[in-house]
């Protein structure tokens, strides 16, 4: 899993980590932990088959899910977004 995105994902309230999950569609209840294991299990999954030298199936949410947290993080800290076009939140 990419360091950038592990320390964005902590750096996260809890408003941030409800948004970034519900955008993905998953859940957004729970403690503060649960939220951000939630959202680095996905990451981690995805690391494990490529490490091991599969293709993940869902390698579209892996992205979406990057672009999504890269653009909450953005907005939280008043940057511009870094994705574009419809698939930004």
């Amino acid at each position: 899993m990419n360091n950038t995105v592990q320390g964005r994902i902590h750096a996260f309230r809890i408003a941030e980590l409800q948004e970034c999950l519900e955008f993905l569609g998953m859940r957004k209840t729970g403690r503060k932990a649960e939220l951000q294991q939630r959202l680095l299990a996905l990451f981690a999954d995805s690391a494990a088959l490529m490490d091991s030298g599969h293709e993940p199936r869902d390698q579209w949410r892996v992205d979406k899910a990057r672009r999504i947290i890269e653009d909450v993080y953005s907005r939280m800290n008043g940057l511009p977004l870094v994705s574009s076009g419809s698939s930004s939140p």
